[in-house]
């Protein structure tokens, strides 16, 4: 298709301004003395509009609702959000694509070799996502994620986690004066506050909440880790991004994810390796021959 063409399917229709005097407009009164207040009622629930619906008829072919809701798949969310409001204009569009199909078919383009192209791609992209669909089914079962979170669990080495505060300063006699008003009673948090450069941290009193070893550069991990629940350092901890003073405030051991918070992960990853295989293994299965041999992925290794 040329790339200069417009793609009028994924238009998205005009859409008329709020009639704002209508909203803004009170209702008369009824004439004769004063208006009657009726029992105030709970507004009637509208009963969902039916997907079946016949919403109009074009040359004797009939559109329903639901063929309305599926012409605005592409749209952008913010039109897919308010479907019933621009109703009438995607009705509209759905009917000016149906009168161009129909004014093309009857200037005999269903045997244009472009719109034979066309279809046969469109239904190639059909075969293919389904296909997929079905052997990934088949594939990636729940038992097939078990098994892969168990092997994962049963590997799992539980490493431990802290919780630190830190306060950030650029020199070390700096971080050394800190240190000596905290050994001295003032709030380690009110002086993060007031001192350290780590302003994303320090206006939290220098939290960094949970964290890991490898998360953290060597320098502070080495000195944090080293720690127990509840110290301060006694000397401050030069890393590449100043001087630290560290308070350890929790330690804990990690504890692996449950099968329902990995499942998605897991079911993703196997998704995208039953793919794979199934291509590789029909390419391999297939006589196929390139033209030049730099053409040719080169065979993994049997462990990759």
């Amino acid at each position: 298709q040329d790339a200069n063409t417009t793609n009028t399917e994924n238009a998205a229709p005009a859409t008329p301004a709020p009639d704002t005097n209508a909203q803004n407009t009170a209702p008369a009164a009824p004439a004769g003395g004063d208006a009657a207040q009726p029992e105030a009622q709970a507004p009637a629930q509208a009963a969902p509009a039916d997907p079946k619906e016949v919403v109009a008829t074009v040359n004797g072919k009939q559109i329903t609702r639901q063929d309305v809701i599926d012409s605005a798949a592409n749209l952008p969310p913010q039109y897919q959000a308010q479907i019933d409001a621009i109703f009438p204009q995607l009705l509209n569009r759905l009917i000016g694509f149906q009168l161009v199909s129909e004014k093309g078919r009857a200037e005999g383009l269903a045997d244009d070799p472009e719109v034979k192209k066309l279809v046969q791609q469109f239904e190639d992209e059909a075969i293919r996502q389904v296909y997929f669909q079905n052997y990934v089914k088949k594939a990636v079962t729940d038992d097939a994620i078990k098994t892969v979170y168990d092997a994962d669990r049963s590997a799992f080495s539980p490493q431990p986690d802290i919780r630190a505060a830190h306060i950030l300063v650029k020199t070390e006699d700096e971080a050394k004066a800190i240190i000596e008003q905290i050994n001295k009673g003032a709030d380690f948090a009110q002086l993060a506050k007031e001192k350290s450069i780590d302003t994303q941290s320090g206006k939290d009193g220098g939290e960094l909440g949970w964290f890991s070893k490898d998360t953290m550069v060597k320098e502070f991990s080495d000195a944090a880790f080293a720690m127990q629940r509840g110290d301060v350092s006694k000397t401050p901890v030069k890393s590449q991004f100043g001087w630290h003073i560290i308070k350890i405030e929790d330690s804990r051991m990690q504890i692996p994810p449950t099968l329902d918070q990995r499942k998605d992960e897991i079911r993703q990853v196997l998704t995208e390796e039953a793919a794979h295989k199934l291509v590789q293994d029909l390419i391999g299965a297939a006589k196929v021959d390139y033209t030049k041999p730099e053409y040719k992925v080169p065979a993994q290794g049997s462990g990759q």
